[in-house]
Formats: C-alpha cells, sequence, structure tokens
C-alpha cells in the first residue's frame, strides 16, 4: 500500500521559540490518523505545516512521495491537492448547501459536476436539504456540508483541524464514527487534530500522543490505551492510577493488590521500585476476594457506575462497574484484580 503522508524530523519555530520538535510519522493510503493532545502542544501547527499554511525550519514533508516542505521552501497550499475542515466549518451563509459544495469544482465540466456533487450528497445524507442555508442546518448537518465541500475535490489527503468541537458533546461519537465511514467509503487518506481521546478512538487508525511540541507515541489505538510508551500516554489516555510494587523476577511484581503475573521489560531489575498502572476495567467487584477496599466515591455514568477505591495500605484505585452493582460509599467490597497486559514505569 503506497504511502500518502510523510513527515521526516520536522521543526518549527515561532520566532526564537521552538513549538515544534522532531516529528516523524507517515499514513499509508486510505488510513486515518489523528493528533491527539492537550491545547497548545503543537498538533494544530502540524497540520498547518502539512497544509502549506507554515514553513518548517528543519525536516521535510512529503505528500503522495514529492516533498511540499523543506526549510526555506515550500508548495503552496492550493497546489498540494489536500482537501480542508476547519473547525467553524467556514460555510458560505448565503449559499445553500448544493452552492456551498459546488464551489470548489467551479470550472469542472457541467455534466460531471452535476453528478460528482449529486453523488457526495448521496453520501453524506445531505440530498433532502441541498436547496437549504448553512442556518437552517444543524450542527452535525453543517459539519457534513463542510466534509463533502472538500469530497468533492477528491483530494489526496484531507486534513481536519478539531472538526467536532463545535458539536453537542452527545453527538460528537456518533458524528465522527459517520465521517470515518464516509472517508473509508471514498478510500481518502486523513488527518485529524483533536484534544478529546473519544473522537480520536472513534475516527483513527493510528494515533499520535503529543506534548510540548514533541511525539510521545505514534501507534495504533489499542496499543496507546494498553501499551503507553510513557507514564504521560498513560495519563492522558483513559482513566487509570498507578500503585507501587517491587519486581521479583521476569514474570512477576509484588503489590498491595498481590503478586501479579506478566511479560516485565527486562530493563527492570530484581527489587526494581515500579509503578504499575491499573485501568478501571482491571479491577472487577468480587465478593469471595480476601482482598477488601473501601468505597470513598462513585459516578453514576448511566450503565456503569465507576468507583473510586481505598486500599488497606491507602493506595487507591478505580473501579468500572454495571450500574446494577450498587455500593454506598464507605462500604468494604471485596476485588480481584483482571489485568492482561502489564505496565510498569520506574517509580
Amino acid at each position: 500500500m503506497k504511502t500518502v503522508l510523510e513527515l521526516h524530523s520536522v521543526f518549527h519555530a515561532y520566532n526564537d521559540s521552538m513549538v515544534v520538535k522532531d516529528i516523524s510519522f507517515s499514513l499509508k493510503k486510505g488510513s486515518i490518523g489523528c493528533l491527539l493532545g492537550h491545547s497548545g502542544c503543537g498538533k494544530t501547527t502540524v497540520l498547518r505545516a502539512i497544509a502549506g499554511f507554515e514553513q518548517i525550519v528543519d525536516g521535510k514533508i512529503l505528500i503522495k512521495g514529492k516533498t511540499v516542505s523543506k526549510p526555506g521552501w515550500s508548495l503552496p497550499p492550493e497546489k498540494r491537492s489536500i482537501g480542508m475542515v476547519f473547525q467553524d466549518y467556514a460555510l458560505f451563509p448565503h449559499l445553500t448547501v448544493y452552492e456551498n459544495i459546488a464551489l470548489g469544482i467551479r470550472k469542472m465540466e457541467r455534466a460531471r459536476r452535476i453528478r460528482t456533487i449529486s453523488g457526495v450528497l448521496d453520501t453524506v445524507h445531505l440530498s433532502e436539504v441541498k436547496g437549504s442555508y448553512p442556518h437552517e442546518l444543524s450542527g452535525g448537518q453543517q459539519q457534513r456540508v463542510a466534509l463533502a465541500r472538500a469530497l468533492v475535490r477528491m483530494p489526496k489527503l484531507m486534513l481536519m483541524d478539531e472538526p467536532f468541537s463545535n458539536l453537542d458533546i452527545n453527538l460528537r461519537e456518533k458524528i465522527s464514527m459517520e465521517v470515518r465511514e464516509i472517508l473509508k467509503e471514498y478510500g481518502v487518506t486523513a488527518l485529524i487534530v483533536t484534544h478529546n481521546q473519544h473522537e480520536a478512538f472513534a475516527m483513527a487508525d493510528e494515533i499520535g500522543v503529543m506534548k510540548d511540541g514533541e511525539m510521545q507515541q505514534w501507534d495504533t489505538a489499542y496499543n496507546i490505551y494498553h501499551k503507553p510508551a510513557n507514564q504521560f500516554v498513560a495519563d492522558f489516555v483513559g482513566d487509570g492510577v498507578l500503585i507501587h510494587g517491587v519486581v521479583m523476577n521476569d514474570r512477576q511484581v509484588s503489590s498491595c493488590l498481590g503478586v501479579l503475573e506478566g511479560d516485565i521489560n527486562s530493563r527492570f531489575a530484581k527489587d526494581a521500585a515500579v509503578d504499575i498502572l491499573i485501568r478501571p476495567e482491571d479491577i472487577v467487584h468480587a465478593d469471595e476476594s480476601d482482598v477488601k477496599a473501601k468505597v470513598v466515591k462513585k459516578a453514576f455514568r448511566g450503565e456503569s457506575i465507576l468507583y473510586t477505591l481505598q486500599l488497606t495500605n491507602g493506595e487507591k484505585v478505580l473501579s468500572l462497574a454495571p450500574s446494577h452493582h450498587e455500593h454506598p460509599v464507605g462500604m468494604m467490597i471485596g476485588i480481584r484484580l483482571e489485568i492482561d497486559d502489564l505496565i510498569l514505569f520506574r517509580r
């Protein structure tokens, strides 16, 4: 499968401040990537550099094997064959849905233009509102208009900057999954920028977690969650806590939850003090267990309850349980550890 986007040791600076540092990753044709991180981590700057709106100071950016950015030279954005979907959608309020979508292909032969727009309208489920104006649409519909306007140009690469941030929080995951399906149907390679991990998981095949302008980990969603490269990634993605442990051998580590088993990285010697990442789904309520914990806090989530539990040594863990397992604050309950991936960090 051909590579559509490549970044090789890209650096970017504003005045004398380096805001993007040694960023490298690539996307294959038809893949959806995501840059995930807190505001100010540099993810939008990377996206703008790929689009050609920012000049890099070192490294290079390639689209379909051709260099589009290097120090001292940058191919203009309009010549990069990219589609852009912005945070505010940038729709023209005085134009209908059809007219907004048609803007990008005005020079196309008329019959082909009509066929192209009709096809895209069907794909994004907007055919029935093609004569409506943006203010008459829902937020999700406006988002799909912006996507359709980019798709009609058949770009090599789609870039999306916080595209769901203006949507109601309950709609974001639903719409992001719809957009993924549309991009996959068209076989479009895409890169999305977001600070929302749920959007990243719903959309992306590969995710890059960024911090202070540096890439912490570029990997699949599964590995980002279950095999974080460092403690920042572990803390940033998903819920979880760190408990103390001591390495016993290359397969076991002792902790307040008992002896835990798994593949232990060889860099941890016997008797090394470590922190063990425990996710909420790792802690299961088990009345018969000898290991007890006190309920100190709980958050009702509809189908589940997220409990904060205090262990006998004072350390706390999280546990996600079905909501019919109702336990009051202050109650002692039995727990059992069901952990598949043993993730350790040097304490």
